[in-house]
């Protein structure tokens, strides 16, 4: 096996890695989040909502690592931008 070869396989396990912690994570800050917003309050926050949020600070996360040429970073915050894309594909089927 070349180096290139175990770069591209280690980037792949790095990658799922990191998707498995985020999806993980997102589960619970949005339920913490979910239950910090209804209680006590008359308005909920749904999914979409709560994705679309999500979105968003991942991209200003994305330009900014991008801007500080953060690369590792800011590929890690991408494939979390595809796993809420994905999500937010999946809720509109």
């Amino acid at each position: 096996m070349t180096k290139k070869e175990i770069d591209v396989i280690a980037s792949k396990v790095v990658e799922k890695l990191i998707q498995f912690i985020g999806d993980h994570k997102d589960e619970e800050e949005r339920q913490i989040l979910n239950d910090v917003i209804m209680h006590g309050t008359e308005f909920s926050v749904t999914e979409e909502q709560m994705l679309l949020g999500e979105m968003a600070r991942l991209e200003t996360l994305r330009m900014l690592f991008e801007f500080d040429e953060d690369f590792e970073k800011c590929n890690a915050v991408k494939t979390k931008i595809k796993v809420v894309k994905y999500k937010l594909d999946d809720l509109h089927k």
